[in-house]
């Protein structure tokens, strides 16, 4: 189901590999099956090993001879990425394609009250996963006759949201590490491009950081509630951007909503998001 619709693009990615990190679930393997769909080999990197085993059995029943490898790793822990490389590098040859999807939040609460420790942790995995990603695959990407780097960076590194000071932080960074990247392939063979999505109905918020199960919970329903995207078809978007050599791909109704009042109300916009974000704020507390 979730390859319909690929067919304008044809083969695009055939004999590429892409590697893919948080790809064991929600968008991650939502872009794994889209790039199945246009032809390409899948390193898909998590956190579970459980997880990504599934994650290779749907692939499977979509894409029986797509070529895939799995390797279990905690992005934000340098000392694992070289074997992690090496054991890619085994099943596939090369990478062609990082896209630096791995993330975590918290749940929303003001700056004053995230801990020391959950607040590096959020940094850790979301920026500096995705710094030490790019530096290990960056040699073979600039090998490739048609390679690049898509981070999936959020709504949140558009703009700071109350409740998500450490998320905005890391994603802000995410984008800066893009950007830079965007003008160091500039004349090349490479390509990078940023994606700020507004909510995609993943499990994000239900594996949000220091909380209760109770709470998760609670906080996952309310995120469920907002407007938000597909998988899917955030996915189809993203590697038709990508392929279109877009350098910034906004998504998401709630996405351009929020920016939009910014931009036009000022401090008085910043007042009217700082009540709507309350809500899930006060779900939590």
């Amino acid at each position: 189901m979730f390859h319909k619709g690929s067919i304008r693009l044809g083969k695009a990615l055939t004999s590429k590999v892409v590697l893919i990190t948080g790809g064991a679930g929600g968008l991650g393997l939502a872009l794994a099956v889209e790039a199945a769909a246009l032809g390409a080999k899948l390193a898909i990197l998590d956190l579970s090993l459980e997880g990504l085993e599934a994650a290779e059995v749907h692939l499977k029943n979509a894409f029986p001879d797509v070529q895939i490898s799995l390797h279990a790793i905690d992005v934000s822990q340098p000392s694992l990425w070289e074997n992690t490389i090496k054991d890619v590098v085994a099943s596939h040859g090369t990478i062609d394609i990082l896209i630096n999807n791995a993330g975590v939040t918290l749940a929303p609460q003001p700056v004053e009250d995230v801990s020391p420790a959950l607040y590096d942790k959020v940094v850790a995995v979301n920026l500096l996963g995705a710094i030490y990603a790019v530096r290990a695959c960056l040699p073979l990407i600039l090998k490739s006759s048609c390679g690049g780097v898509i981070n999936i960076s959020s709504l949140a590194g558009r703009l700071g949201l109350y409740g998500y000071n450490p998320y905005s932080v890391s994603k802000f960074g995410l984008r800066g590490l893009g950007e830079s990247l965007q003008m160091e392939f500039a004349g090349t063979a490479q390509h990078c491009l940023n994606v700020y999505p507004g909510g995609i109905r993943t499990s994000l918020m239900n594996n949000a950081l220091g909380l209760t199960d109770d709470k998760r919970k609670a906080a996952h329903m309310a995120f469920m509630k907002q407007p938000s995207l597909m998988p899917q078809s955030a996915a189809k978007r993203i590697w038709g951007a990508f392929l279109a050599q877009r350098l910034d791909l906004i998504m998401g109704i709630d996405a351009w909503a929020i920016i939009l009042i910014r931009r036009w109300f000022g401090k008085w916009g910043l007042k009217i998001l700082k009540k709507a974000l309350l809500y899930q704020a006060r779900v939590v507390r």
